[in-house]
């Protein structure tokens, strides 16, 4: 019976990887899949997630397919424990020839009874590897731009776990005509400030803390569709707050437990609401608030926008309503709730908020 192994951490699986996969199920009687910890290399999964990646990515291929897991081991010792004769590799290059050659000669010497079998991916597969896809993930855009070199299944774990676009975000998690929805409301004419930019902004400080969440998908959730209605002439407390979260509701099958939750979360973005909280809302509402701690030219550019979204206030009109907001939160003891926003953001608020104060009394 030919036994292969091919191995590696497979962080992120790409069609290489499957190419391969595919290859080596159709040259040996078993294909042994061996997914490694490299302890030079960070991974961005953990090692429970990437074995799940790969098992749903690799799902119905062959019944002579077995993904195991072999650890920091040697690559020949792993071959001898699964009585593999033969070791699996990849070469899409000249200086992947160079390790590879350098890798076999090593195996070799250690056991000259199991044999490297080298293949070389089609040319739309020879660039294709966890590196570049990994170096996309910080591009605007990389969720489109990674379709064609990652399984489904992979793109939507990055997506899940790394994109900071609401659309997409909201696609993946609550399906197409919620997304095509958020995205028209956040985009509507007059959405100077409360658009999908302020999302963007919004998901980037979320990704920072989300470990720290006790539930992160109802404070994605909220964040995603705390301001998907906003009127600003509108003078009830709660309005824009309360019909955002009916228009979330009517959108998406949230859980029951859930959707109490998120109710909350939207709800406390407002500044007059006072219902029960946990934990995690804190971090929504300062997440919504992170813009007042930002650089001097990001703050100008956020109060600029504001006041374009209150175009139809006379400049008397809008100091005044500003001015005494601007107050009322100089004067708490706390802009941020949370330690880490607190820290992050405290000092330099006050100082955007005290500067501009001053700029609209004058």
């Amino acid at each position: 019976m030919r036994i292969a192994i091919y191995s590696g951490s497979f962080d992120i699986v790409t069609e290489g990887h499957l190419w391969m996969i595919k290859k080596g199920i159709s040259l040996f009687d078993q294909l042994v899949v061996g997914i490694g910890t490299n302890p030079s290399k960070q991974t961005l999964f953990d090692f429970k997630t990437r074995k799940q990646l790969l098992e749903t990515v690799c799902a119905g291929l062959a019944d002579n397919l077995i993904i195991e897991d072999f650890g920091n081991l040697a690559l020949v010792q792993f071959a001898r424990d699964k009585n593999a004769s033969y070791i699996l590799r990849g070469i899409r290059s000249v200086s992947d020839f160079d390790y590879e050659r350098m890798l076999k000669n090593v195996n070799t010497d250690l056991d000259e009874s199991i044999e490297t079998v080298f293949l070389m991916p089609p040319k739309n597969l020879s660039e294709v590897s966890s590196s570049m896809v990994k170096g996309m993930l910080q591009i605007n855009g990389w969720e489109t731009i990674v379709k064609r070199y990652v399984p489904d299944t992979m793109r939507a774990a990055l997506i899940e776990r790394f994109s900071h676009d609401p659309v997409q975000l909201a696609q993946h998690y609550v399906g197409e005509s919620a997304s095509t929805t958020l995205a028209q409301c956040y985009s509507a004419e007059g959405r100077c400030y409360h658009n999908l930019k302020h999302l963007e902004n919004c998901l980037r400080e979320f990704r920072a803390i989300e470990s720290q969440l006790k539930n992160s998908y109802t404070v994605l959730m909220a964040l995603l569709f705390h301001d998907i209605v906003y009127d600003p002439e509108t003078h009830r407390p709660l309005a824009n707050e309360t019909a955002s979260w009916e228009l979330a509701e009517q959108l998406c099958s949230f859980k029951e437990l859930e959707s109490a939750v998120i109710k909350s979360h939207i709800l406390h973005t407002s500044h007059n609401y006072t219902g029960d909280k946990d934990a995690d809302t804190d971090y929504v509402c300062d997440i919504d608030m992170a813009i007042l701690g930002y650089s001097d030219s990001e703050f100008n550019h956020y109060e600029a926008n504001i006041r374009r979204e209150y175009a139809f206030a006379s400049d008397a009109q809008y100091q005044t309503g500003r001015v005494s907001f601007l107050k009322t939160l100089s004067a708490k003891e706390r802009i941020f709730n949370t330690d880490y926003f607190h820290h992050k953001y405290e000092a330099s608020a006050k100082a955007n908020i005290a500067r501009l104060i001053n700029q609209l009394s004058e």
